[in-house]
């Protein structure tokens, strides 16, 4: 019965969860996409590139080993009955025994706080002494205000170990839901009110509004979870039946302050103590491994904050805001479903000679799927980035920036992240410790490869943003064939031999040459009539994007002509990865 609470607990979680990323995504671009008409690039780089930085910096490297490694302790799940007696009719050593878990679990979660508070000082110190080189605009009261947003979300890091301990993620979305409601109403209302009285404000100003919204954030966020969690003591305080969970919740503030633990070993000495030995031992690991994942997810932000300007950094910040929506809309659903059928196939022992040929199959498939899409987004997409980024932005991104380059480019990279996707999803399902370890390796060894490869295109070659997104190109053809070769001796292992060669992506790639040329000579037509006709007018956009639609419509006709076959394919493997 535990365990059946646990998965139903676990699946309303993911809901909840699902509403909060839904939400709090929607009401972000939704309000982005009027500051942007207010906001210059500039603003932009230093508050999504630089500030973010400071606050992703201070939050993951204090937290995110001890979320991680309280993840694999007893859940509140598993080491609480949550039916368990009376506490009227328990001893007192029995409750405290039965209390223990959650302390340890309250004890470790003022870990992030301390390590927090030395951070945010480094933190703050190293981009105050690089903002005070800046004699035009200086950003410092913002570094600062972004610094003490960070402490103040990390002080709420103990309720925030309880709803996950509890699983009650109720809580989480309300606090979290309501956070980022305050911080986007707040920015909106402040940009746009200094706008309104100033009509123009310089950029230190702007960087201000975004900075107050922040602290605001955490202070509401920490603020609600105190609430919710003060209603939950009300609740349990009035309760003459009480679980664990509403037992220790109904001490109060208590429930949250670190205390000494006192067990009894088996010839019954007592031992006190405040952490874990185990728990403690696997935090320090898992915050290694943690700094490493850092440098992977904040890379850029990284090298944009050594190598770029605060005009480069917008740019980047604006195109990564477009296209992290292709991302999370197409690839990110069809990863995550990849992985589960790659794991429910091969890593089963019951894993058959035909269950790893379906699989080989299905990887073929989509790899073509990533190349045809990837065909419209380099010869259509590339051409329409401006055009985009007027109607969504306004020109004031669409012709004073170098927006709509980057963007273009970005939409060469596409089939790049979409092979590397599905080609990671198969290693992360399939593949043993050890390699997971060396594919970690590896893949810290490629970001090295990636910085160097942008200091090479921004600093030697004056690409800008470009140079920035040709260097994550680099990196992911690296992974994609670290993971290919994986791929290869997966098969060559388990005897399927079978085809091997075909495997590799580029063999995936349509053979048909009316298609090639009618998809080559679309892009090279759209590049003539974007020159000739411009789409600066509304009558000029019209004409543009109607040729451009034409012509798609016309290379996809050919396409599904020429590649029926695989389309009727691409169905029946659909019928198998929703099964």
């Amino acid at each position: 019965m535990a365990i059946k609470s646990t998965l139903a607990s676990s699946f309303t979680g993911t809901i909840y969860l699902f509403f909060l990323q839904l939400f709090s995504r929607s009401i972000t671009f939704i309000l982005n996409q009027i500051l942007l008409r207010f906001t210059s690039a500039k603003v932009l780089g230093i508050v999504s590139i630089k500030l973010e930085l400071i606050l992703e910096t201070i939050l993951f490297i204090s937290r995110e080993g001890i979320r991680m490694a309280l993840l694999r302790s007893k859940s509140g799940s598993e080491g609480i009955n949550k039916k368990s007696e009376k506490s009227e009719n328990k001893k007192k050593e029995n409750v405290k025994d039965l209390l223990n878990p959650i302390k340890k679990a309250v004890n470790l979660s003022y870990i992030p706080i301390i390590i927090g508070c030395s951070l945010t000082m480094l933190v703050t110190y190293y981009f105050n002494k690089r903002e005070n080189l800046n004699t035009e605009e200086n950003n410092s009261f913002s570094i600062i205000l972004y610094s003490i947003a960070a402490l103040i979300e990390l002080c709420s890091e103990p309720l925030y170990i309880l709803t996950q301990y509890y699983l009650m993620f109720n809580i989480r979305v309300k606090a979290e839901g309501f956070a980022v409601f305050i911080r986007s109403i707040s920015s909106f209302i402040f940009t746009i009110y200094l706008n309104y009285k100033y009509k123009k404000i310089n950029s230190r100003a702007a960087v201000l509004c975004f900075a107050w919204s922040q602290l605001l954030y955490s202070i509401f966020l920490f603020g609600t979870y105190a609430f919710l969690f003060w209603r939950k003591y009300l609740t349990n305080k009035k309760k003459k039946n009480l679980d664990v969970e509403s037992l220790h919740l109904s001490q109060g503030i208590n429930a949250f302050i670190p205390s000494a633990i006192i067990e009894k070993n088996e010839i019954g000495e007592e031992k006190k103590y405040f952490f874990d030995e185990h728990l403690l031992s696997l935090s320090i690991t898992l915050y290694i491994q943690s700094f490493v994942k850092y440098l992977l997810s904040q890379g850029d932000k990284i090298i944009l904050n050594i190598l770029c300007n605060n005009i480069t950094q917008g740019v980047y910040a604006f195109v990564m805001n477009y296209g992290s929506l292709i991302l999370r809309i197409i690839f990110q659903p069809l990863e995550e479903t990849c992985r589960i059928y790659f794991s429910k196939e091969l890593v089963s022992k019951t894993s058959t000679t035909s269950s790893r040929q379906q699989v080989f199959k299905v990887i073929m498939t989509i790899l073509k799927c990533h190349f045809i899409l990837g065909m419209y987004f380099i010869f259509f997409a590339t051409n329409y980035t401006g055009v985009l980024i007027d109607f969504l932005a306004g020109s004031n991104w669409s012709k004073n920036s170098a927006a709509p380059k980057a963007l273009a480019y970005y939409c060469v990279s596409i089939p790049f992240m979409g092979f590397n996707g599905i080609l990671e999803g198969f290693v992360q399902a399939v593949a043993p410790k050890k390699e997971l370890h060396y594919q970690s390796r590896m893949m810290t060894l490629f970001w090295i490869i990636f910085a160097a490869c942008c200091f090479i295109f921004v600093k030697i070659f004056h690409l800008g943003i470009v140079g920035i997104i040709i260097g994550n190109m680099v990196n992911m053809s690296l992974r994609v064939y670290t993971c290919y070769q994986y791929l290869i001796n997966y098969y060559k292992k388990t005897e399927e031999k079978e085809d091997i060669k075909e495997i590799h992506p580029f063999n995936t790639v349509t053979k048909k040459p009316v298609v090639w040329v009618c998809f080559i000579t679309s892009w090279i037509i759209c590049y003539v009539i974007s020159d000739i006709i411009g789409w600066e007018t509304l009558k000029q956009k019209t004409v543009y994007v109607s040729c451009g639609a034409i012509l798609a419509l016309i290379s996809t006709a050919l396409l599904y002509i020429n590649e029926k076959p695989f389309l009727i394919e691409l169905k029946e493997y659909y019928r198998i990865l929703r099964a």
